[in-house]
């Protein structure tokens, strides 16, 4: 039996079927007929598919319909215009019988064809605007596969619904080889006419790939926008991932952009990444007189590492009741019906994030507040639970059954606290580097507080001294039983009868564990070590209103010597931006227009962030006194405190990802994405002219991508072919040659045989 083609809707495909756009439509009801507008009437497509489209638009009825249709439209678009100049004539001044100035003929077509070529525009800048809407919200492309008829029956009495054809496939490739090449070239353009960018990179797996994808974003002073923006650069996609793969990757993703234009490279703290820092630095020694400079790795990341190492310390496995008492509730209606009939309940568990543990005070507070009603469900139907549910019931019933799971978690919830407006401050892509060593160490400090004695804490006036407290002498340290573990814990201690005082002991010790563990990584890790970010806070303009000059002076001249000996700055330079700081303190503190300008920012930054670029930017721009200082304020705002963009990322990155995306497309969609949220939307966009070359000319890259991709398969397969054939004759030869062989053998040892009897014999006398 033949088998039925079905209607194709690349067919409405203006660009790749531009002579059946007009009267070529789909039946709603039947995908095994076509529809012509022209003849008003349905044929079968039948097993030929596209010929039986061919063979319609070719018959004598259509092409004549299609001839008629052309005339009268012709007819009434000269009526429209000889109606248009005789109106005209009836106001002018020339004789009633004067014959007109222009041809009747000439005018409509000229008018006409400018109609058309300005209707093109409007349609491909619609076209252009509904593709970044599309990728903005995460859309698929198959959802335009019948976009152009709808906007057709919506807006029939628009010329450009009428033309408007963006389906499945045009608007893949008007994404991938027109929008995205656009603003990946806009962007280059940008970063190569900089002195200085920060690269951001961190790594995740593609679950769609099954390769690590490595996304980059670029940070610098966007002359623009007069601010420092951190856009996405690409992403470039490993398999094993060892330093010098990293560097590898690193380096293709630059492409044109030079090395040596790199003041920092930001990133999360693993041993790879610090060898893939220092090759880094050595190729550049070679390549260029400029150093990168070094602030640490990501302070976020080392927050968060470090609130899991003092849990892992204390050794309470807080983290497996939270993950236990989710999965015991979650996906299981029947389960949640039961729980909530018993105990008259709807709130469960929130779900335990294992990358940001900080972030899980809220699921601690809510496991808290349900245990009581998960002990009820516990005794009622513990023991009718499903057998592979063994190891999450055993958890919860062992967290039920210690006196001690209300007081660790609430510890748990606490010390969560007190580190998560850190985290909440600096995961922001906004300038926060002079702000980083201030708030670390406030952060170091609380936590200090609940177990360093007060004497020792005094005595660290200055953060080195802070940083080179030992916290694993007892003698700076106080009592295990006067450590602070917060109201809550010390509420749930003192009421719950069960707990020995024995046990209370042994839970401070474990929470003083826990506070000195955290406290330690942080000083091991966070970016409290480096000198140019402790100095940086100079550039505060808190510090700059309240801390006496000198000390603002010493500051910026520790900044100077880190970049001068990182050659980022000329000694001449350097003098002239250490003399420009000594002014501007100056005028912060005595001058009434620069003094109000620092009292009303200090004022407002209480209630509410505002941008240091913006601040600076406005202070400093257009007053000559302060060219270099301003020069290097941009540098030093480029430099990035946190991988909070590149984290953000990742969730753009899920949002994107389906089965059968190709690694091209995903990097196209998520430059795309970034440049129109960058613009705040895509009416935010401008559409040059630029744009609209770059989305026509779009179908042309798309067609020669194809015609590779297709000559690489067709390489490809001869190559196997190829393979195939050698290893075929290698197979042919390797038998010809045993069965020589065995030939061969088999005559050597009749020859062996014949031999033996001559041997034996008897002989003559």
């Amino acid at each position: 039996m033949s088998k039925r083609t079905v209607f194709n809707l690349d067919w409405l495909d203006g660009q790749l079927h531009p002579d059946w756009v007009s009267w070529l439509r789909e039946v709603p009801k039947n995908h095994h007929k076509a529809r012509c507008k022209i003849c008003s009437k349905d044929f079968e497509l039948s097993n030929m598919g596209q010929t039986s489209v061919l063979s319609h638009a070719k018959s004598f009825g259509h092409q004549k319909r299609l001839s008629d249709a052309d005339a009268s439209k012709q007819q009434a678009i000269s009526r429209f215009f000889k109606s248009k100049e005789d109106s005209s004539v009836g106001v002018n001044t020339n004789k009633p019988d004067s014959p007109p100035k222009h041809a009747t003929g000439a005018a409509p077509k000229a008018t006409s064809t400018l109609n058309q070529f300005v209707v093109r525009e409007d349609v491909t800048r619609a076209e252009i605007i509904w593709a970044m809407r599309a990728v903005v919200i995460h859309s698929s492309f198959r959802s335009n596969s019948d976009l152009g008829e709808t906007f057709q029956a919506m807006f029939h009495d628009s010329a450009i619904a009428k033309q408007f054809s963006l389906g499945k496939t045009k608007c893949a490739y008007v994404t991938v080889y027109g929008l995205s090449p656009y603003f990946e070239t806009l962007l280059i353009d940008q970063v190569k006419t900089l002195d200085h960018f920060v690269i951001c990179f961190d790594e995740a797996l593609n679950k769609i790939a099954q390769r690590g994808q490595m996304d980059m974003y670029i940070r610098f002073w966007d002359d623009s926008h007069d601010e420092v923006s951190t856009r996405f650069l690409t992403s470039v996609f490993l398999g094993h991932a060892t330093a010098d793969d990293l560097l590898l990757k690193f380096k293709e993703g630059l492409g044109d952009l030079a090395i040596s234009k790199i003041l920092q490279v930001s990133m999360d703290g693993p041993s790879v990444n610090w060898k893939f820092l220092n090759n880094l630095e050595s190729e550049c020694a070679l390549e260029t007189e400029k150093n990168i400079l070094n602030c640490g790795s990501c302070g976020l990341h080392v927050v968060h590492g470090a609130f899991q190492t003092g849990h892992t310390k204390s050794g309470w496995n807080v983290n497996n009741i939270l993950k236990a008492l989710y999965s015991l509730f979650h996906n299981t209606p029947a389960r949640r019906a039961d729980f909530t009939a018993l105990t008259k309940s709807t709130v469960f568990a929130e779900k335990f994030c294992q990358c940001r543990w900080v972030e899980n005070a809220t699921v601690a507070h809510r496991a808290i507040e349900i245990l009581p009603n998960v002990a009820k469900y516990m005794k009622e139907y513990g023991r009718s639970l499903p057998k592979y549910l063994s190891a999450d019931t055993g958890t919860v019933q062992k967290a039920l059954e210690d006196p001690l799971t209300l007081p660790k978690l609430a510890f748990f919830e606490c010390i969560a606290n007190d580190i998560e407006p850190f985290l909440t401050r600096f995961q922001s892509s906004a300038p926060l580097i002079p702000f980083l060593a201030e708030e670390c160490e406030i952060l170091l400090r609380a936590l200090m507080k609940r177990f360093v004695s007060k004497d020792t804490l005094n005595k660290a006036t200055s953060t080195i001294k802070l940083l080179k407290m030992d916290l694993k002498n007892t003698e700076n340290l106080i009592s295990y039983s006067a450590v602070d573990i917060g109201f809550a814990a010390r509420k749930f201690l003192d009421s719950n009868i069960k707990i020995t005082q024995s046990m209370k002991s042994t839970f401070r010790m474990e929470a003083r564990d826990f506070l000195i563990a955290t406290c330690c990584k942080i000083i091991e890790r966070s970016p409290l070590s480096y000198s140019l970010v402790r100095n940086l806070r100079c550039l505060n303009p808190e510090c700059i209103s309240s801390q006496t000059q000198d000390s603002n002076e010493q500051m910026m001249k520790s900044v100077l010597q880190v970049l001068y000996e990182k050659k980022r700055i000329s000694s001449s330079e350097a003098e002239k931006v250490k003399k420009q700081f000594s002014a501007l303190c100056s005028e912060a503190q005595t001058s009434g227009q620069v003094k109000s300008k620092f009292l009303e920012y200090c004022e407002v930054a209480k209630s509410q962030r505002v941008r240091l670029d913006a601040f600076y930017h406005t202070l400093l721009s257009k007053n000559e006194n302060y060219v270099e200082l301003f020069r290097l304020i941009k540098t030093m705002l480029i430099l990035s405190h946190g991988n909070a963009a590149v984290e953000s990322g990742f969730s753009v990155n899920k949002d994107m990802l389906i089965e059968n995306l190709e690694e091209n497309s995903l990097l196209a969609l998520r430059r795309v994405y970034d440049a129109v949220t960058h613009a705040e939307g895509p009416l935010g966009v401008e559409i040059d002219a630029k744009l609209l070359r770059y989305a026509r000319g779009s179908w042309k890259r798309y067609d020669e991508a194809l015609k590779l991709k297709r000559q690489q398969n067709k390489d490809e397969t001869g190559q196997k072919l190829a393979e195939k054939r050698v290893a075929d004759e290698m197979k042919i030869l390797a038998a010809k040659k045993a069965k020589l062989e065995a030939e061969h053998s088999a005559k050597m040892a009749n020859v062996d045989a014949e031999l033996e009897k001559l041997k034996h014999l008897p002989k003559k006398n």
